[in-house]
Formats: C-alpha cells, sequence, structure tokens
C-alpha cells in the first residue's frame, strides 16, 4: 500500500518537473526570439551562451 503512494508521488513528481522543464524552455526561446530583433536587443542584459 505505502509503496503504491510512494510511486504514485514519484510520478507526480516527474510530471512536474518536466512540465517546468517545458516552460523553462519557451521561456528562453521567447527570450531568443526578443534578441533576435535588433530593436529589443539593447533593452535586455545578454543571456548565458548555454541559452
Amino acid at each position: 500500500m505505502t509503496k503504491n503512494l510512494y510511486l504514485g508521488d514519484a510520478a507526480i513528481a516527474q510530471t512536474a518537473s518536466s512540465i517546468l522543464v517545458v516552460k523553462k524552455n519557451r521561456y528562453f526561446n521567447k527570450m531568443r526570439s526578443l534578441y533576435s530583433t535588433p530593436m529589443q536587443r539593447e533593452k535586455f542584459p545578454k543571456l548565458p551562451k548555454e541559452y
């Protein structure tokens, strides 16, 4: 019984973390696309290379 609950919690945690990763990637893609337009470029500080 407890093992099943634990497995369920683990699955929920994994799903939540993958959703967070997707949201973060979307955010950085949005930032990157803002950077590609010359007008917006000065408004934002430089993003680190790994993004």
